[in-house]
């Protein structure tokens, strides 16, 4: 079983070096070993884990949705707020109208 390095695995890949090395503290290559070099610490990844492996998407993964359940109480305040604004509108609608009379006279 061969094991590659970070910078084969990102040249198959065609990420960067760092992106497999956090894809590596991660946990996406399950096999993969962190080995004590004399310049520090280094991934050997084995060969098999790029055997389908799949690229995560780049960016934010998509907030998860909510679902707002409607009972018949809020349904009722909301269709309450609704005509209480509509009245309010036509009310100011019918005042500015008032005003633009008066001062045509």
């Amino acid at each position: 079983m061969k094991k590659l390095t970070t910078s084969e695995v990102a040249a198959r890949l065609g990420v960067g070096k760092s992106t497999v090395n956090l894809w590596c503290n991660q946990g996406k290559f399950p096999n993969a070993e962190s080995v004590e070099e004399s310049r520090g610490p280094v991934w050997l990844i084995p060969e098999s884990d790029l055997n389908g492996f799949v690229k995560p998407k780049a960016g934010r993964p998509p907030k998860a949705k909510t679902h707002v359940i409607a009972t018949p109480a809020a349904i009722d305040i909301t269709l309450k707020l609704n005509k209480t604004f509509r009245d309010a509108r036509e009310a100011e609608e019918a005042s500015k109208k008032k005003a633009a009379k008066r001062g045509k006279k």
